[in-house]
């Protein structure tokens, strides 16, 4: 929340917000022991107490043209504040003269001498960081990028403040070695140096699809100066910000300040861009166009901001790069909350659109102003500036629009189901595709208009996996639909970026990303295909990938994730690891608490399969093998069957298998109209409980009655068929009670009902829960609270009533979330929670930076 005047933090109080900055607010201040005006720039995350020690480093560099750091509080930074103008406002207002050029170029200069001398590198200089004063330049977020440390320092000092090797700071002012993730040290400061010193002399940034020489635009001796500091290779660069300074310095003294045109003998500049996002005006210079005149392919990595995960399926289907290449949509989750996030490419901080919450899904209207997005039961639209969102029509759960330049959108409404047609202006959606019986299929999802606004890709889902496949449909009624390519994901389009390259289809296949030529007339596939990144995150079954690719050649691709399987105890401490690192994505524990039911998510396939493990021997083996999906699999009482979901046919549909070598499946219900995923077995073994879809109650939990022997017949019962989601039941161990979660009430809470159904309900979370789980004696009810906290509420059954103590917060983790799912399990008596614990650090998307050239070769 912002600040308002007279706030304390510490000993400062607020006196005026001053703007935002990479890490957060920024604000006028006033330190009251000292009586001094100070800055103080907010962090949303608390800062741990490395960064506070390395940042107290940092806050010994003293030179007249760094800002400095005074003070580091919980969340935020103390600095000096300073009067003047920012580079980058001056800059709109046109190119400098020479004379100031090189004046301020060597003050930067001398800034980063004084820093480097001291181990600390900036990595983040660009034009918003400097500040014009009277008394010159001001070097501003020193070395809060990183801190390196001194040539003759121990190891241990020269540790980063970021562990990981995501790029950090604007990609515009980056380095090559920076934009790869790779070390970076004083050398990649001078290399933004040199572009500021470019761009303050000519008011532009180098643009990829416009190389040139700089002869003519500036002096000969400044032209030689930034051709070393834009070298792509940092050998070959300046080699310190002093011999830069001291080259600037000259130059001045000299009186080369004014342009001149070199004689036609002397050496020319002949530069390019080798890798960008050409219209964000991500780049860097390699070498001379004569000896390189196809640059390569250049990947660099963009983090989520702090405390932030990609959506709740994590990246599948969720990525949107706009059509120009320019912003990237993505569904955050911050506190379990869910908003849209949009990122400028140009820039380091991604903006939350308000009126996006449990925004999923994203796609772009084609002059790249409107994002397209499902939230609440809608397909809705809204500013990629900002502002209220607008409601087009309903649409229960959408999976995948595109909007073409006659503003049609082309839209999925809901799981299973044919594509729909409706004006981005708003109104009653009408059918645009036909399920194919003889291809059995059952979906189709993901359209995305190819270049004529007419055609459209989609993934048409089968029952007959051979026979799912990237269909191209049309608005025109007349058109015949026409199968391009088979796979289990969705596909993207391309158009050609140049004249030596053709247009390509973007698909996955073996789980890695390929772009392959793509003929538009005859709508076939052409050539080869390149393969674009080895692992990405994607699903087998409904077709979505995590990729997405703009019109002007940028793609952007969400990496697998990867977790262990970890005990923890009621203090949040893990106990132990079990298995290896993988993409888990749920746990079940079994009765006896010897095993475990993991459904783990295959790089290859994208297909979920349960595996097994013995906890005891340490052995794990695969459990289902379907060619799709394995989902939610539950214990039975004894430990010796498994329930489960799988889609095979579509949709999930009810099976058990008990875990003897070589049993077979058997399907619990004849195959429904929705999707159906068991939750709980009741302690005598008697009783399912599982959850069903509908159309018009959502999720429902019904019971079916379920004998160690034949099924054939029976009939499920509905327990709970309100208009709202209930889902995850869990019945109490005496088997009175079933603890489940609603969204009755706008948000997902946690009730306990009588069963059978008749008796009381008693609402047992209050700011929100999910997921719930009875202790072994019925003692104690956990679920998942807000911010990822694991809750325990004390619970007194008396007949068919209970009482419910004060609900309790144990610890919190990431890897719990506030929505439906199994996150976590709890032995017996309450003491140990199993659950997922992913990796380190905030996620990642990376950005493929001419990928046309990689194709061709």
């Amino acid at each position: 929340m912002p600040l308002s005047a007279g706030t304390r933090l510490g000993p400062y109080e607020i006196i005026a917000p001053i703007g935002a900055g990479g890490m957060g607010e920024v604000y006028r201040a006033r330190d009251t022991r000292l009586g001094r005006a100070v800055a103080i720039k907010i962090s949303g995350e608390a800062f741990s107490s490395r960064f506070a020690l390395e940042a107290r480093a940092i806050a010994a560099l003293n030179h007249p043209h760094i800002c400095t750091l005074h003070d580091v509080g919980p969340n935020y930074l103390v600095m000096e504040l300073v009067e003047g103008e920012a580079l980058s406002a001056l800059l709109r207002k046109g190119a400098l003269p020479i004379e100031s050029v090189l004046r301020y170029g060597a003050q930067i200069a001398e800034a980063l001498t004084a820093a480097h001398e001291k181990g600390v590198i900036h990595r983040d200089l660009k034009p918003g960081n400097v500040m014009l004063t009277k008394a010159g330049v001001k070097v501003l977020d020193f070395g809060l990028a990183r801190l390196s440390a001194p040539a003759d320092a121990p190891q241990t000092e020269a540790e980063t403040l970021t562990a990981s090797r995501a790029v950090i700071g604007t990609p515009a002012y980056m380095a090559p070695e920076q934009l790869e993730g790779k070390e970076c040290d004083a050398r990649t400061d001078l290399f933004a140096l040199g572009l500021l010193l470019y761009e303050m002399a000519t008011a532009k940034r180098w643009s990829f699809t416009k190389p040139h020489s700089l002869s003519g635009s500036m002096p000969p001796a400044l032209e030689r100066t930034l051709k070393k500091a834009l070298h792509s290779d940092p050998e070959l660069r300046w080699q310190s910000a002093r011999d830069f300074h001291d080259e600037l310095e000259w130059i001045a003294e000299a009186g080369a300040a004014a342009p001149q045109r070199p004689a036609a003998s002397r050496f020319r500049l002949a530069w390019m861009i080798a890798v960008a996002l050409a219209a964000a005006g991500i780049g860097y210079w390699l070498h001379d166009l004569r000896t390189l005149p196809q640059p390569p392919a250049l990947r660099a990595t963009i983090e989520t901001p702090m405390g932030t995960r990609i959506g709740a399926t994590r990246a599948v289907g969720q990525i949107a790069l706009s059509p120009d290449g320019k912003m990237l949509a993505v569904p955050l989750i911050r506190d379990e909350d869910s908003y849209l996030w949009v990122r400028r490419l140009d820039s380091e901080a991604f903006q939350r659109l308000e009126a996006t919450r449990h925004g999923f899904s994203p796609f772009w209207s084609p002059d790249s102003r409107y994002i397209g997005f499902f939230a609440a039961g809608k397909l809705k639209k809204v500013l990629a500036s900002g502002g209220p969102a607008e409601v087009i029509c309903d649409a229960t759960e959408g999976r995948g629009g595109t909007w073409n330049g006659d503003n049609r959108i082309v839209f999925c409404p809901r799981i299973g189901g044919s594509l729909y047609a409706v004006s981005a202006a708003g109104g009653e959606p009408h059918p645009i595709t036909q399920l194919d019986a003889s291809l059995h299929e059952d979906a189709h999802y993901w359209p995305r208009f190819l270049p004529d606004g007419r055609r459209f890709l989609f993934y048409a889902r089968s029952t007959d996996q051979e026979k799912t496949a990237i269909r191209v449909g049309s608005l025109d009624p007349a058109f015949p639909v026409a199968t391009v390519a088979t796979t289990t994901t969705e596909a993207d389009y391309a158009p050609a970026t140049d004249s030596a390259s053709p247009g390509h289809l973007f698909f996955v296949r073996e789980g890695a990303l390929l772009a392959q030529p793509f003929d538009l007339r005859r709508l076939a596939l052409t050539g080869e295909p390149a393969v674009l990144a080895g692992e990405i995150d994607f699903e087998s079954g409904y077709g979505p990938a995590g990729f997405s690719v703009s019109r002007t050649g940028t793609v952007a691709i969400v990496p697998p994730s990867s977790q262990h399987n970890v005990f923890v105890d009621r203090n949040g401490s893990v106990t132990g690891e079990v298995g290896t690192p993988g993409p888990y994505l749920s746990v079940a524990l079994a009765p006896d608490g010897k095993g475990i039911a993991s459904v783990i998510k295959s790089a290859q396939s994208g297909r979920r399969d349960i595996w097994l493990v013995d906890l005891l021997r340490g052995i794990q083996s695969r459990f289902s093998f379907y060619p799709q999906n394995g989902l939610r699999p539950v214990w039975s009482p004894d430990g010796r069957t498994i329930a489960y979901a799988g889609d095979r046919p579509a949709p999930y549909n009810l099976f058990r298998r008990s875990t003897a070598a070589g049993a077979k499946e058997e399907a619990l219900l004849p195959i429904g109209l929705g999707q159906r995923f068991p939750t709980d077995w009741s302690r005598d073994g008697r009783l399912l409980l599982f959850e069903e879809y509908s159309a018009q109650t959502k999720f429902d939990l019904w019971v079916l009655s379920t004998p160690l022997g034949s099924v054939n017949g029976l009939q499920p019962v509905k327990y709970l068929a309100d208009p709202f989601n209930e889902s995850d039941g869990r019945f109490s161990p005496d088997g009175r009670f079933v603890a489940y979660t609603s969204d009755e009430s706008g948000t997902n809470q946690v009730y306990v009902q009588t069963y059978p159904k008749g008796g009381g309900r008693w609402q047992i979370s209050r700011e929100g829960g999910a997921q719930p789980r009875w202790r072994g004696d019925g003692k104690e009810l956990f679920y998942i609270g807000p911010k990822g906290a694991l809750v325990a509420a004390p619970i007194r059954t008396n007949g068919r009533s209970i009482e419910t103590g004060v609900p309790r917060a144990l610890f919190s983790r990431t890897a719990l979330h506030m929505q439906p799912g199994p996150d976590y399990d709890v032995t017996a008596d309450g003491q140990r929670f199993l659950t997922l614990d992913p990796e380190e650090g905030r996620d990642t998307i990376t950005i493929l930076l001419n990928w046309a050239h990689t194709a061709r070769n």
